[in-house]
């Protein structure tokens, strides 16, 4: 696989991440719709996963080949890499410095970001998983129209007049500190 084809490659896993950022938030209107995506998102997500961990392992053998080729070249003539000596840490040194493997550690690297995001977004798969059977329960058991919502609407009011009340408070403060150094 050319690296033109890993970059390729790594552009369509950030735009599924993308879709996938979309595609997370639940619907509380049609929990029987959430209910019947939920495991396909799953799915796309885990198939995307594998593809890239072999893509990131297969890239992985393939950066150790480009290094460990590019220090036998340097082994074998030292003075073409302006080297007095081929000490092992001169080599590595130069052999990390060298285009093809900066590229292979790149493309390296781009693809551990995917695998770490996708594996992200599969533990968030995973919460969204519970906070779906938590609506569908409290949808089963009539809680919203059984329960009358205004005591917590009222208290999520108080909450937020009381933190701006308190940083108008702390703003008076720092501008009536101000004014004193002045």
């Amino acid at each position: 696989m050319s690296r033109e084809d890993i970059q390729e490659q790594i552009e369509d896993f950030k735009s599924f991440i993308e879709s996938l950022n979309k595609r997370l938030p639940v619907n509380e209107h049609d929990l029987v719709g959430e209910c019947r995506n939920q495991p396909i998102l799953h799915q796309e997500c885990r198939e995307q996963l594998s593809v890239a961990k072999l893509m990131y392992n297969r890239q992985k053998v393939r950066y150790n080949r480009t290094y460990a080729d590019q220090c036998m070249k340097i082994r074998d003539n030292p003075g073409a890499y302006s080297l007095d000596k081929a000490t092992k840490d001169a080599v590595q040194d130069c052999a990390q410095s060298c285009k093809e493997v900066r590229a292979a550690e790149d493309d390296l690297l781009e693809l551990e970001g995917v695998v770490d995001a996708l594996n992200g977004f599969i533990e968030s798969i995973k919460q969204r998983k519970s906070f779906i059977r938590d609506l569908v329960t409290l949808f089963v058991h009539n809680y919203y129209e059984s329960h009358n919502l205004q005591r917590e609407t009222n208290a999520a009011k108080d909450i937020r007049r009381e933190s701006y009340v308190q940083s108008r408070r702390r703003r008076r403060a720092q501008d009536s500190a101000h004014e004193e150094e002045d």
